[in-house]
Parts: C-alpha cells; structure tokens; sequence
C-alpha cells in the first residue's frame, strides 16, 4: 500500500514529533493524499494513540 501511495513521487511532510531518535510526520502525495491516513483506512498499518495525539491523522 505504501509504495502504491509514494512510489516515485515527490512528497510533503510535516513533521509532528520523534520516536526513539527517529522523525515522526504526516506526509502527502502528489494527488494530496493524506498518506498516513490512506494507510490506516486501508487496515495495513495501525493509528497509535500516543503519536496521534502529537498531530491527529486524518483531518
């Protein structure tokens, strides 16, 4: 699902935190796909509360 929605693209990131040293973000395709999101309605990823809380996937 993750190469179908990013795959050759150029994306826009926001970043929204870090975890364990590394940069958490909300990204978006080319078409304005909100990925992260597209990922979770998709069921091939899971929303975990703490980092949606940071900035909340699917606004």
């Amino acid at each position: 699902m993750l190469s179908q929605l990013a795959s050759g693209q150029m994306l826009q990131c926001e970043q929204t935190g870090t975890s364990y040293g590394r940069v958490t973000a909300v990204c978006w395709n080319q078409q304005q796909t909100e990925i992260n999101c597209a990922m979770v309605q998709s069921g091939t990823t899971l929303l975990w509360p703490k980092f949606n809380a940071q900035r909340t996937i699917c606004q």
